[in-house]
């Protein structure tokens, strides 16, 4: 089960990755919630999959493909359902961080702990 997990994570996170860099370049830098539900959906979908076959594939006899396949595809669909209910936490996840770049960028003309005077 450990070494199915890790696998999964392992590989669905590198293909979450690759797919969100590659979906930034496809649409110029626009369209966050795209690259972010298309990208998640995706990884989703290889890490339910392998975790499902690496842990369960022919433990048994009833545990062929299919069924194996089946027992993935609620868990996917769970997930892809909390994917797309946090999508407008990513944008306000940006929102804050963009204001506290903007914040800090405003600050560093102020002589606060920098040491240094403005006038």
């Amino acid at each position: 089960m450990i070494v199915a997990s890790l696998t999964a994570f392992l590989i669905g996170q590198y293909h979450d990755l690759w797919a969100f860099n590659f979906w930034k370049q496809k649409t110029n830098g626009k369209h966050l919630w795209l690259r972010n539900n298309l990208s998640t959906i995706v990884s989703q979908l290889i890490d339910s999959l392998v975790f499902m076959f690496v842990a369960f594939y022919h433990q048994t006899p009833e545990l062929g493909a299919a069924f194996v396949f089946s027992m993935a595809m609620p868990y996917w669909v769970l997930k892809v359902v909390f994917a797309l209910l946090d999508t407008p936490f990513v944008y306000l996840g940006v929102r804050w961080l963009s204001s506290d770049v903007e914040d800090s960028l405003s600050d560093s003309g102020d002589s606060r702990g920098t040491g240094v005077s403005n006038g």
